[in-house]
């Protein structure tokens, strides 16, 4: 996954940095998620410890952004953890096990 994320992050952040949209992203919430086996309690930490991960990732060095675009991240990235309260269904309506355990971002832009 961290190829994935770095890759992610050196394009968002290209964007997102840029003269046209500075200030257009308010916060981003990385959401972390888990299937539907074991205690809530018990999937509620390990989403936020899946979530927490990914964020520290994307605001380290080796993530492959500039100093400066991290330190701003750092005040707009927040880390969320959703147990199993959004797991993903298949095709017959049953609960995608592998797919539930995932990572997601949510942008919150400014609309004025």
């Amino acid at each position: 996954g961290k190829v994935l994320l770095r890759e992610f992050m050196q394009v968002y952040t290209s964007v997102v940095f840029s003269d046209e949209y500075e200030d257009f992203v308010s916060k981003i919430l990385v959401e972390g998620h888990t299937d539907t086996s074991g205690s809530y309690e018990l999937n509620q930490q390990l989403s936020l410890e899946r979530a927490s991960s990914v964020t520290a990732y994307c605001l380290s060095e080796d993530c492959g952004i500039a100093a400066e675009q991290i330190s701003t991240l750092e005040t707009m990235m927040e880390a969320v953890g959703y147990a199993y309260d959004k797991p993903v269904y298949d095709e017959n309506g049953e609960v995608d096990m592998d797919a539930s355990r995932r990572v997601s971002f949510k942008f919150i832009v400014n609309t004025k």
